[in-house]
């Protein structure tokens, strides 16, 4: 959930910073301000226009995070991208695939 609402969120290991969707700002009207940059999203190729900044708060399988900002993008594969500066707060990110095989630990 940002803000209370409810939010699709992709949690991207490549990301080094948080993304908002530009249509999810304007759906639910959340405040933000203007900027122009480009940011790269998961792998080099895809770039982002970073139209501005968002502060939110986030709420995540039960954790709470408190004016998370987030650069204001167009056209991103969910509502919001959450990157490393939000993941690299905990020890650890665990993914649960059901897998048959032991863990992979990347690190």
């Amino acid at each position: 959930m940002i803000n209370g609402s409810r939010a699709q969120c992709s949690l991207d290991s490549r990301a080094s910073e948080c993304f908002i969707d530009e249509a999810f700002v304007t759906h639910y009207n959340l405040q933000h301000k203007p900027s122009c940059k480009k940011a790269c999203i998961s792998s080099t190729p895809f770039s982002v226009e970073v139209k501005g900044s968002v502060k939110a708060t986030v709420t995540l399988h039960g954790q709470t995070y408190k004016e998370v900002r987030f650069g204001l993008g167009k056209d991103l594969c969910a509502d919001a991208v959450l990157g490393h500066d939000s993941m690299r707060l905990h020890d650890s990110v665990i993914f649960q695939m059901g897998g048959d095989l032991d863990p992979l630990v990347v690190g």
